[in-house]
């Protein structure tokens, strides 16, 4: 019998195109140009447009705004470092997430309480007033601003990937173990030193 030809199959060979890096790059600049501009508008300089920008992000976010311009920063950068030159998912939600809770702390921290116990006021934007309206039905002004301050201070570690050690690190001169504290004290008070009774019997004639 006639011996079959083994059919060596050869692996495909994924082609890969190069994607041009000149619009991922193009679109980093763009951010960076918008952060500029909505941080301009936000000292009210710059002309109309960059005025209605950080009008249009205070109506939302109320003082957060001006965190604007620190996230959009924040993604083009994040475009720049990365591989693929795309803005991560995890960084893209932290962000926001970061920026909510944000104004959401605002708006509970600067909200006036009536005397029919409705909270008038407050800087925390369209934003802010959803989220902060809701916790306010249920907490009052001071421990509702100390949750959502909480809340924007981990995600703040979180987004910028800053360890919560460094947290520790500010606490750290008010902790002194145990055994630092017994050494303070012995070069403190050194203990006196008393001769042998048998050394006072032979210097005594």
């Amino acid at each position: 019998m006639a011996k079959r030809k083994k059919q060596t199959r050869r692996p495909k060979v994924e082609e890969y195109s190069e994607r041009s890096a000149f619009w991922p790059y193009a679109g980093g600049v763009m951010l960076c140009l918008l952060a500029v501009f909505v941080l301009l508008g936000g000292f009210g300089t710059g002309g109309p447009l960059p005025t209605n920008l950080f009008m249009g992000a205070y109506w939302a976010l109320g003082w957060a705004a001006y965190l604007v311009p620190v996230a959009l920063i924040y993604f083009a950068t994040a475009k720049f470092m990365t591989v693929d030159k795309r803005i991560p998912f995890t960084a893209l939600i932290s962000m926001f997430a970061f920026v909510i809770m944000a104004a959401t702390w605002l708006q509970t921290a600067s909200v006036t309480k009536q005397p029919n116990l409705t909270y008038t006021g407050g800087h925390g934007g369209k934003v802010g007033d959803l989220f902060g309206g809701l916790a306010l039905n249920a907490l009052d002004k001071v421990p509702a601003s100390i949750m959502f301050f909480v809340f924007t201070l981990l995600l703040f570690f979180l987004t910028f990937a800053i360890s919560l050690r460094v947290l520790l690190r500010v606490f750290k001169p008010l902790y002194r173990p145990k055994h630092q504290h017994t050494e303070l004290q012995a070069l403190q008070h050194p203990p006196c030193f008393v001769p042998h009774q048998s050394v006072l019997l032979q210097t005594n004639p």
